[in-house]
């Protein structure tokens, strides 16, 4: 594990409401993409008169950092201490609404951070034309959701981990965008993996309904039973064997 997912990560699970927070393989899921965003989305250091020579995917104006379902802190806390590291120039922005995590989020982080508790706040809180930089770890609305992919300039969007209906609700307002998709973790298992929109990478259209079929059947509560039914039918069969086989060996 990377030392600063690994810091943060035990970090919080010794704090109140640990139960809830995201996984090591989740925040280094975060972390990597993180790390694109910060170096590939700062202040322009040289600009040509030809927009053609400046750097792609570089502007004028810092990158924003948004974090959707703050709880109590742990992606918070490896958001703001990359920025630290990288850029400070870079804008975090919180939402929560709970106002028990809020109140955990302001002891466990310094408050280097926008909280916001609406998404009309987080829109007027971006600066035009900044890249964003979107981390989804809490449900929100299909017309939240299409509020902020309308109005903001996402480069990245990471949903935390299983979230199947966050994933079918970004998939399809997407539909009409060239973005590629991959999936970290077991899609299936609750409490693992995450899911990554890269709008930066170009891709294929059509491929776009593919991505949404496969989000919709992980949407689907009967599949996804099947599949863990199939998961855990195979974890036993697996445990039986090596019980056999150890038999044999005695």
């Amino acid at each position: 594990m990377d030392p600063l997912t690994s810091q943060v990560y035990k970090k919080f699970a010794q704090k109140l409401g640990p139960d809830q927070i995201a996984t090591p393989k989740a925040l280094r899921v975060i972390d990597f993409y993180l790390l694109k965003f910060l170096k590939n989305y700062g202040p322009v250091q040289e600009v040509h008169s030809d927009p053609k020579k400046n750097k792609k995917g570089i502007g004028t104006t810092p990158g924003t950092i948004i974090e959707i379902g703050s709880g109590i802190g742990t992606i918070t806390e490896l958001l703001q201490i990359r920025i630290s590291q990288i850029n400070s120039d870079f804008k975090l922005i919180c939402y929560e609404t709970n106002e028990w995590c809020i109140n955990q989020l302001s002891k466990n982080v310094s408050s280097n951070y926008t909280l916001c508790r609406e998404i009309s706040q987080i829109l007027h809180s971006v600066p035009k034309n900044s890249p964003v930089f979107l981390v989804i770890d809490d449900y929100i609305t299909n017309d939240l959701t299409q509020d902020l992919l309308n109005e903001l300039e996402v480069k990245y969007l990471i949903i935390e981990g299983h979230r199947f209906r966050q994933r079918k609700a970004v998939a399809r307002l997407l539909l009409a965008n060239p973005y590629s998709i991959k999936f970290y973790g077991n899609s299936f298992d609750s409490v693992k993996g995450a899911v990554v929109f890269d709008l930066c990478e170009p891709s294929i259209k059509f491929l776009n309904i593919f991505h949404y079929f496969r989000l919709n059947l992980q949407a689907n509560t009967y599949i996804r039973k099947f599949n863990q039914f199939c998961g855990i039918r195979k974890r036993v069969l697996l445990k039986k064997l090596v019980r056999f086989k150890r038999k044999i060996i005695d």
